[in-house]
């Protein structure tokens, strides 16, 4: 017994020193160094990326895929906020009816279709919060049955900036 149990602590032991402290690492500064694959910028760049990430102008991240995290940016992103609901049926063509009403008759504001069985949802409007949407909301009460306002993630998209114009 003893004869396999010593070769076996044997091993262990030498393994466990062959994992060694790193003790030129700079942890105390602060500072994340992050490397990523090359390709990552080139996503980013593309656009083709969930978030607000966006490519850094200046490249003073301090990472190697020149990307940081600007919500000032006018990439869209997803947040909870409030949607307005005007219908919920099982019915998916009548859905489809007051989809295409609700656009041809407020073309600036999007409209989704859902389906959470057994029912297809028509919600409106990307609102970050109720007091947002009560102004829709109250426009909709004439023209639809069951008008709420619900929970759900949005697409939000940050205001244009503003051009300081020349005098």
């Amino acid at each position: 017994m003893k004869q396999i149990l010593i070769p076996i602590l044997c091993f262990l032991s030498l393994n466990i020193a062959a994992q060694g402290i790193d003790t030129e690492s700079k942890s105390n500064t602060g500072f994340m160094k992050i490397t990523a694959d090359a390709r990552l910028s080139a996503l980013v760049s593309k656009g083709n990326y969930q978030g607000r990430l966006t490519p850094s102008v200046s490249g003073t991240t301090g990472t190697d895929t020149g990307v940081s995290a600007d919500i000032s940016g006018r990439a869209p992103y997803r947040a909870k906020g409030v949607r307005i609901q005007i219908y919920s049926g099982p019915d998916r063509g009548k859905a489809n009816q007051i989809k295409m009403s609700f656009m041809k008759n407020f073309p600036g504001i999007r409209a989704y279709l859902m389906y959470a069985a057994p029912n297809f949802r028509v919600r409106v409007g990307d609102f970050k919060s109720r007091s947002d949407a009560m102004e829709l909301y109250h426009q909709l009460l004439d023209n639809y049955k069951a008008v709420m306002i619900v929970p759900d993630m949005v697409t939000i998209t940050p205001p244009k900036k503003q051009q300081d114009e020349a005098y």
